[in-house]
This record gives C-alpha cells, structure tokens and sequence, in this order.
C-alpha cells in the first residue's frame, strides 16, 4: 500500500506517483496505522474505502472528530467518484489517440487508392484510344496481317510502359 498524500496540521504533503512511499514501512509503527494527533482532542482512526461503483482504488485514512464522521465518508465517497471519472478520461484519450491514428492511417489509404484508382481510369483512356484506330484499320484493310496487328499492340504496350514508369517515379 503507496501513501498518495497527506495532511499535517496546515502542511499538505503529495507524492508523484512513482515516488509514493510504502505505507507500512514509512507511516507506520511496527506495522500498524498509528496515531498521529498528540493533543487530547477527541480524534478516531478511520479507514474509508474509495470507490466507485465495483472499482475500489484505495482507502482513505484519516484521524477526525467523530462528529464529523458522516462528511468525511460522503467525502470519501466523492473522492472514488472522481478518480473513477479521472480513469474513465484517460481512458478516453487512450481510445481518442488510438482512433486519430486510425482515421490518419485510413486517410493514407485513401488517397493511395484515389491515386491508383486515377492511373486505372487513365490506362483505360489509353487503351480504349487505341481501339477505333485498330477498328479503322480492320474495317479499311483488306490484308491485315498478324505482323501488323503485333505492332499496333506493341505501340499500346510501348506507352503504357512509359505511363506507368512515368507515374510511378
């Protein structure tokens, strides 16, 4: 058990969180909470636990006038609640970085496909540009020769070749 803070007539002493002394080695005698008010007031030990809802976060130990007994377990009470809104806001940042990493990433991968979405359309528009002169040329040619539909493919493959090397340099 860590000792978070405390509070010492006026002085209010807080710990970092990985600076916070064990309880049972530094704030206690022989392994038992012990008393800390020296006057002959009325003061009484007592232990709340501070919680919110099936979340227990620690306890709360303090020396008070018995009549004040009720408030400091509403305060105790109060005190698990915001640490459980505390929690519930780290929480929420934790999810909200991991979600702007996601919208970021998912946004990348957008304008990638927007890219190659765009080269598709425009090698379409190229191969689709050769097809009415090849359909001239098969429609006006009466020896149409392999040889010379190999070349009308070549000059189509020729500048996709360059396209896409263009493109994508």
């Amino acid at each position: 058990m860590y000792l978070t803070a405390y509070q010492s007539g006026e002085d209010i002493i807080a710990y970092e969180e990985d600076k916070r002394p064990e309880v049972v080695t530094t704030f206690a005698g022989e392994g038992k909470i012990t008393r800390r008010k020296n006057h002959a007031q009325n003061y009484v030990a007592t232990i709340f636990c501070l919680f919110s809802g099936e979340i227990q976060y620690g306890i709360l130990v303090a020396e008070i006038d018995p009549a004040y007994l009720s408030l400091f377990y509403l305060i105790s009470r109060q005190i698990g609640n915001m640490l459980r809104m505390y929690q519930m806001s780290e929480e929420q940042k934790t999810i909200q970085r991991k979600l702007e990493i996601l919208v970021r990433e998912i946004q990348e991968k957008n304008d990638q496909l927007s890219i190659s979405l765009a080269n598709a359309l425009i090698v379409f528009k190229v191969v689709s540009g050769f097809q009415p002169s090849l359909n001239s040329i098969l429609a006006h040619s009466t020896t149409f020769s392999v040889k010379s539909f190999s070349i009308v493919i070549g000059i189509a493959i020729f500048f996709l070749q360059c396209f896409l090397r263009f493109a994508y340099d």
